[in-house]
């Protein structure tokens, strides 16, 4: 199988829990959790931990981050990591949050995301690997006028997934939508992209397709997803249950990792769907946005239980 080409955010995640009562301008006790986040890189990570192979590429600005993907993943022989050094500071987000969880202030570093060119990530070697890829994913912390041009760059045989990353960023990819597959994005994402202040699953699916978009999948917390495409009427799924909730993030994109994985696998549509259910409920059972737990066996064990 050729790698898929994964493009997009791949930070330094730093969140600080604070053990005492927060105090304006005081120094509180507490601890410190780093890991590394960013849409593409979770999804990147989760195809690889389900025997997908995947080339990554993000842009960096020293070999910390570069040190600390390959430390993260040095078991996962399938990830090639494939870093495009610039100048700056790597990209990063610092929270701290009260002793109950609630978050105090944070700090997103993402500039070097914000001021990319066409010349300095695109590099000829990233042009070739676009344009032989049968499979890419991008997310939107790029500037819209990058994910165009890999839109440009990539072969009319090339399937294009995206990632909508957060209400903020989600409307760099509305150029991009005609040339997508499929944008996977929560409920606050799609309701940003249309601008619908009425928001009803039919009205926000006729809308999307309304912009150019092919097929997408809508995450909708405790009440499932929602997949819609030119091809088949809308299926809407419920998740699977879990009495062990530790931390929702990373739950979408684990939806879309399954569900690709599935689908290279020749499933239809719902039982790749399922697949994604099952991989977000591996991932909000532990603190992350990506679990160690995610295999195909796992999946299957919550699938197809005993």
């Amino acid at each position: 199988m050729k790698p898929i080409l994964i493009m997009g955010g791949a930070h330094i995640d730093r969140n600080g829990t604070m053990n005492k009562p927060y105090i304006t301008g005081s120094s509180i006790p507490g601890t410190m959790r780093e890991d590394i986040g960013g849409g593409a890189f979770n999804v990147a990570s989760n195809l690889a931990q389900l025997d997908i192979p995947v080339i990554f590429s993000s842009p960096r600005a020293d070999g910390n981050l570069t040190f600390a993907i390959k430390n993260k993943l040095r078991n996962l022989s399938n990830f090639i990591d494939f870093p495009i050094q610039l100048e700056g500071n790597s990209p990063s987000y610092t929270a701290l949050k009260d002793k109950n969880g609630e978050l105090i202030a944070a700090l997103a570093d993402m500039q070097l995301y914000d001021e990319l060119t066409t010349e300095s990530f695109l590099t000829e070697k990233l042009r070739t690997k676009i344009t032989q890829a049968d499979i890419i994913i991008t997310d939107a912390n790029f500037p819209a006028h990058i994910s165009s041009a890999i839109g440009k760059l990539k072969t009319e045989q090339c399937s294009w997934y995206a990632v909508a990353t957060s209400p903020a960023k989600v409307k760099r990819l509305q150029p991009s939508l005609p040339s997508l597959n499929l944008l996977s994005m929560n409920m606050n994402e799609a309701i940003e992209l249309t601008g619908l202040t009425k928001h009803s699953i039919p009205e926000l699916i006729e809308q999307l397709h309304n912009m150019g978009l092919k097929s997408g999948i809508i995450t909708d917390g405790s009440n499932g997803l929602h997949y819609f495409s030119n091809h088949t009427q809308t299926i809407s799924l419920p998740p699977y249950p879990s009495d062990k909730i530790q931390d929702v993030t990373g739950a979408g994109d684990a939806i879309l990792s399954g569900f690709i994985a599935s689908t290279l696998k020749n499933a239809n549509a719902e039982e790749a769907l399922s697949t994604g259910l099952a991989a977000a409920k591996i991932t909000i059972e532990v603190n992350g946005a990506c679990s160690e737990q995610l295999s195909t066996k796992t999946i299957e064990a919550i699938m197809q239980p005993d």
